[in-house]
């Protein structure tokens, strides 16, 4: 009946399915991009342009590798001030929060600077939800929300990475999932390599270049508008 199957290990046990149900419509889905804004210079309002190359779609999964200082939490920051009073946010990140689980002085430093993005609603609370994740991203992912991790801390288990990211996007459901990695300097990828781009709608890379410059390189836009 599909409900188990053998674990495989000859040990009697066996694995609980999960139910599978058959799709046979294409009416069952809505079929309209998601209008998601991607960070831009809020001075001159220069943009990398993805908004009129890219379509994004509920339960997309982006990912942002990069090296260490290459500008990956001030991509996550603003596009979350860019989208914030549109969708419900969430942001996760391993770097947020002090030991006795206050936000870090010098994170709440940096978004004050940017004051043109006005974090907290009329009664002083912040539009967005952090999360103080470090660990099994995957069960604090909101579904129908915008989930910002910031960033994928796997020490020397980076091989994993490939698996989380694929239970990050089943767990975001109709949501959307900005996942960022770091990267080595002499790597295109993010650590973990090759799985970290199989699941990915939308990948970039990022490298210092000078003090003040950054290259950003799309490795991977898979649902380009007019294809």
């Amino acid at each position: 009946k599909k409900i188990v199957k053998p674990s495989g290990r000859n040990d009697g046990n066996y694995k609980v399915l999960k139910p599978i149900k058959a799709i046979t419509s294409l009416r069952e889905s809505e079929n309209k991009p998601i209008d998601i804004i991607f960070p831009y210079g809020i001075d001159d309002g220069s943009s990398f342009g993805f908004e009129d190359l890219l379509e994004t779609d509920e339960g997309d999964c982006m990912v942002i590798a990069g090296v260490s200082n290459s500008a990956k939490t001030l991509w996550v920051i603003n596009m979350l001030a860019m989208n914030m009073d549109k969708f419900p946010c969430v942001l996760m990140g391993n770097e947020y929060d002090r030991v006795d689980g206050k936000l870090s002085p010098k994170f709440v430093r940096r978004l004050n600077r940017m004051s043109w993005a006005g974090w907290e609603n009329e009664n002083g609370d912040l539009k967005f939800k952090i999360l103080p994740v470090k660990e099994d991203y995957e069960i604090w992912v909101e579904p129908g929300k915008i989930n910002f991790i910031d960033w994928i801390n796997l020490g020397e288990d980076f091989y994993k990475v490939g698996k989380i990211i694929e239970n990050i996007k089943t767990a975001v459901g109709n949501g959307i999932a900005v996942v960022v990695l770091q990267k080595n300097e002499d790597k295109v990828l993010g650590r973990g390599g090759s799985p970290t781009i199989d699941l990915a709608d939308f990948y970039i890379s990022l490298d210092p270049m000078g003090s003040y410059q950054r290259r950003l390189t799309v490795i991977k836009a898979k649902a380009q508008k007019g294809f």
